[in-house]
């Protein structure tokens, strides 16, 4: 072979080695930048999902406080109402008693007309006290299953048959302020997305838990997902120790359960 043909060889080869490291350290550099960012972006991942996760946990806990504050309030107040009627319309009560025994012993003259009289206005006192109290106690506005009851009967988008069953008075005050918002959530969902034309609601009452259950004749996609208001709903409901399930197989059903639970101090 000649001479000058083996150095144009050798020459070749040797370019088509540079070319080829060349390539082979670009192709490096770009799989080192491309697991850069995949592991960049497994990493914004993550911890957006630690994010979603403790926003969540913290939803839960402020729904859990503000139910817990919900029962302190109550039971702050029917400690006030007590103490007052202790107080009060007891001592008044207790001192009629006396005053009436006082009076037996002494059917005539000047100290049986005193004893009637002081009778007479501790019962008045203790009357007007009691009918003030009562009148304090008296909402202005609709509450619990008033509320329920309202809603139904207000709904002009299609007829709505309402039933209920059990004592409505051992509901807890802050079960109601999940209830109502479950029963306007659905029928807001049924005028806006709904071609239905009859909603039934039930809200049945026992020892242990209140169920509402809101069931709508139209058809609806069993692919649709559920709106940050249901969503919301449900957080709510698994802090209160229940559960919000939606149904969409006939119709759309939304049924919330809810236990009811005896606290020793509420008696």
């Amino acid at each position: 072979m000649p001479i000058p043909f083996i150095v144009f060889a050798s020459g070749a080869a040797t370019v088509h080695f540079v070319v080829f490291l060349l390539s082979a350290a670009l192709f490096g550099t770009v799989l080192r930048h491309w697991q850069q960012q995949r592991t960049s972006f497994w990493r914004e991942i993550d911890q957006e999902r630690k994010a979603r996760y403790e926003l969540e946990r913290l939803k839960i806990d402020l729904l859990q406080a503000n139910s817990e504050t919900a029962q302190m309030a109550e039971l702050t107040e029917r400690n006030r109402i007590a103490r007052d009627l202790h107080d009060h319309l007891g001592h008044d009560l207790t001192g009629a008693l006396l005053a009436l025994q006082a009076y037996e012993q002494c059917q005539h003259g000047e100290q049986a007309e005193k004893m009637f009289a002081q009778v007479k206005k501790r019962l008045t006192r203790s009357t007007k006290r009691l009918r003030d109290t009562v009148h304090d106690m008296t909402p202005v506005a609709l509450i619990g299953e008033q509320t329920i009851e309202s809603i139904t009967e207000n709904f002009t988008y299609c007829p709505v048959s309402y039933q209920k069953s059990g004592n409505m008075d051992s509901v807890p005050v802050y079960l109601w302020s999940l209830l109502i918002p479950c029963l306007k959530e659905a029928l807001t969902n049924v005028a806006r997305h709904s071609d239905a034309t009859k909603v039934t609601v039930h809200l049945d009452v026992t020892e242990t838990i209140v169920r509402l259950s809101i069931q709508d004749n139209g058809t609806c996609s069993a692919q649709s997902t559920d709106g940050s208001g249901l969503r919301n709903l449900k957080i709510r409901a698994r802090a209160a120790g229940g559960s919000l399930s939606v149904n969409r197989s006939s119709g759309y059903s939304i049924v919330c359960v809810l236990p009811i639970q005896e606290r020793k101090d509420a008696r």
